[in-house]
C-alpha cells in the first residue's frame, strides 16, 4: 500500500519542544516583521498569511519553521489555528496578554559581548604579552556591535575587526541560542592495584588459571565454579578472558560485587601459600648447595 503520510502528519508526530526556546510571559513587542502559517484544520490569520503549512499544526513544527527562517527570533502558536514567526527582535510584554496564543522565543544566546567581556572571554594559548589572555576561544560565540560571530580557531587580535577575518570567524544571521556540545566522556583512568588487592587477585588467578597464561577463559572459570552470568559481568572489556585489567577497572569503579568476591575467595590466603611455598623451596635448595 502506498505511503500517503503528509508533511503535516510527519511534523505532528514530533511534539518535543527543543531546548533552544522558552515560553514567554506575554506577547512579542518591537519586532521588525512577522509571518503567519496556517494549520490544516483552520486559520484565523488575516495579515501576512503564507497559507497552509505544517508549521501551523504543532508547536514543534512552528519552531522548525523559525529555525529555517533567517533572522527569526520568536514564535506564537494557537492550537487548531496557526503559527506566527517573528523577526529581528522580540521583547516580552510580560503582561499575560496572549490572545489565545502561546509565545516562545529563543533563549539568550551564550555569547561573549566584546569588548565588555575582557579579559575573561580570552585565553592564553602561548605568546601573549605579559601573559595576559589574548586569543579568542574556538567554538564560542562573540557579539561585536550588533552581530554575533562564531570563533573558528584561537586567533589573536581578530576580534577588533571580525568581519575582516573570515577564516577566524563565521558571521551568524542571529544571536540565537546554540545548544552546547556535550563534553566527551573521558576514558577510564586505570591505577595500579595496591599490594593487598594484587595479592587477592593473584590468589584467585592461581585457583582458576590452569595453563598459567595469567588469563582466565570461560572454560577455566566454569571449571572453577563461576556461572556464565558472573563471568560476563566481570569481563569489563568484553575480550572473553578475565585478567588483572578487568579487576583493576572493577576496583577503580567500586564494582567488585559477588562475582569477584567468589573469584577472590581465599585469594589472599592462596597467594600467601604460594609465596610461602616459594620461600620454602628456596631455603631447601640453598641447604643442598
Amino acid at each position: 500500500m502506498e505511503n500517503t503520510e503528509s508533511a503535516y502528519d510527519a511534523v505532528s508526530k514530533d511534539m518535543k519542544l527543543p531546548e533552544s526556546v522558552e515560553e514567554m510571559k506575554g506577547h512579542c513587542n518591537k519586532y521588525s516583521n512577522h509571518k503567519r502559517w496556517c494549520g490544516k484544520t483552520g486559520c484565523s490569520a488575516s495579515d501576512k498569511s503564507k497559507g497552509k503549512d505544517p508549521a501551523g499544526d504543532t508547536i514543534a513544527g512552528c519552531v522548525k519553521k523559525c529555525d529555517s527562517e533567517e533572522d527569526c527570533v520568536a514564535i506564537a502558536f494557537k492550537a487548531n489555528d496557526h503559527c506566527v514567526t517573528y523577526y529581528g527582535t522580540c521583547e516580552d510584554s510580560a503582561d499575560s496578554v496572549k490572545w489565545g496564543f502561546t509565545y516562545y522565543r529563543y533563549k539568550a544566546a551564550p555569547y561573549y559581548s566584546y569588548p565588555a567581556c575582557l579579559p575573561g572571554c580570552l585565553v592564553n594559548n602561548g605568546g601573549c604579552p605579559g601573559g595576559t589572555p589574548c586569543h579568542q576561544v574556538s567554538g564560542r560565540m562573540y557579539k561585536v556591535g550588533s552581530t554575533c560571530y562564531l570563533a573558528q580557531g584561537g586567533c589573536w587580535g581578530c576580534l577588533a575587526n571580525p568581519a575582516k577575518h573570515t577564516t577566524a570567524f563565521k558571521a551568524l544571521a542571529t544571536c540565537k541560542y546554540i545548544a552546547p556540545t556535550p563534553e566527551p566522556t573521558p576514558d577510564p583512568t586505570f591505577v595500579p592495584l595496591v599490594a593487598a588487592e594484587k595479592a587477592k587477585f593473584d590468589g584467585g588467578l592461581a585457583k582458576y588459571d590452569k595453563d598459567g597464561d595469567l588469563k582466565v577463559t570461560w572454560e577455566e572459570a566454569e571449571a572453577g565454579g563461576l556461572t556464565k552470568e558472573e563471568f560476563d559481568s566481570m569481563d569489563a572489556n568484553g575480550d572473553g578472558v578475565l585478567t588483572a585489567e578487568d579487576y583493576t577497572e572493577a576496583v577503580g569503579s567500586k564494582s567488585t560485587g559477588d562475582a569477584w568476591g567468589k573469584f577472590l575467595e581465599g585469594g589472599a590466603y592462596r597467594s600467601a601459600q604460594v609465596s610461602a611455598t616459594s620461600v620454602l623451596v628456596f631455603v631447601l635448595f640453598s641447604l643442598r648447595m
